[in-house]
């Protein structure tokens, strides 16, 4: 039995951003992008779950030895923050003479 397949190639792309055309090569660099960052996305769920065995096995213990020598240390912070919520609703002013705007790009791969 033969099989059909129908293919749709377009070769004009309606958008109101600046567009380039892609050859292979970058093709390929976006392809190992994404495999980069999933690869990277992997590497942070692995980190979390060793980080929770560690944490759970130190318990409430602020060193680990091995050996006789300290092979881990819970290093505890605190980073201070301010509600923007609030601010804006009890000093509209000060919320405004305050506040920053940061423009950034992201890539979003399709």
């Amino acid at each position: 039995m033969a099989t059909t397949v129908t293919s749709k190639f377009v070769t004009e792309v309606a958008t109101e951003k600046t567009a380039v055309s892609l050859d292979k090569a970058t093709a390929e660099i976006i392809t190992e992008f994404v495999s980069t960052r999933d690869l990277i996305n992997n590497l942070e769920k692995t980190k979390k779950e060793l980080e929770a065995k560690i944490k759970e096995v130190l318990g409430d213990a602020e060193v680990g030895v091995l050996d006789g020598k300290i092979r881990i240390e819970v290093s505890k912070r605190n980073r201070t923050g301010v509600s923007t919520e609030v601010l804006k609703t009890a000093y509209p002013e000060a919320y405004e003479a305050s506040k920053t705007s940061t423009d950034y790009v992201v890539l979003v791969v399709k």
